[in-house]
């Protein structure tokens, strides 16, 4: 009876071990995300305060004639051909929607330009390549499967593409109730 009840505390404490070791595997790979978007974040960030701090300096052995570009960065090589400022506007009312200033330093919104231009770029580079693999075009379901492991993106995305559906249908309902009306008349 006594070894029985030993087997058992034995059991019992491997299971704690292992769901234990488990958790922390899980803890190490969020970890490992949330180190890798730091990481993505500080190197933007440092990428901006250096061309900030040479902009500075330049123009301070310049003399004064000489105009700062508030807000430009070193473009890198993903981001070197497109315009810059282009979503700047939206990203300011986005900004101020999530809690920020009414007027956000110009280059906190360049900052978060970067950031999102880059992750967008990123995101469709890796969609690419998962696409290729089966060989076929980009489609929405590559995204998602990039997705899939960071929940509120997914529920959010497959929220939006399903209202986006509503909203093609009503248009669609919407166009042929007008065709009938010109007919009728």
């Amino acid at each position: 009876m006594q070894e029985g009840k030993e087997e058992e505390d034995n059991n019992k404490k491997k299971g704690i071990a292992f769901k234990s070791t488990s958790k922390h595997q899980e803890d190490k790979e969020d970890d490992s995300n949330e180190d890798e978007e730091m990481t993505f974040i500080t190197r933007k960030f440092q990428r901006l305060e250096g061309s900030y701090c040479a902009e500075k300096m330049n123009n301070s052995s310049a003399g004064p004639s000489s105009k700062v570009r508030v807000g430009s960065s070193q473009p890198s090589e993903a981001t070197f051909k497109r315009k810059r400022g282009v979503f700047q506007k939206d990203l300011h009312h986005m900004m101020y929607g999530f809690g920020d200033d009414i007027n956000p330093l110009p280059e906190t919104v360049v900052l978060v330009e970067d950031i999102v231009v880059e992750y967008v770029t990123d995101m469709v580079h890796k969609a690419a390549r998962c696409c290729s693999r089966k060989g076929g075009k980009l489609l929405t379901e590559d995204f998602l499967f990039l997705i899939r492991k960071d929940l509120p993106k997914l529920n959010r995305c497959t929220e939006l593409l399903s209202m986006n559906e509503e909203l093609k249908q009503a248009r669609k309902a919407f166009e042929v109730d007008e065709e009938k009306l010109a007919t009728i008349e």
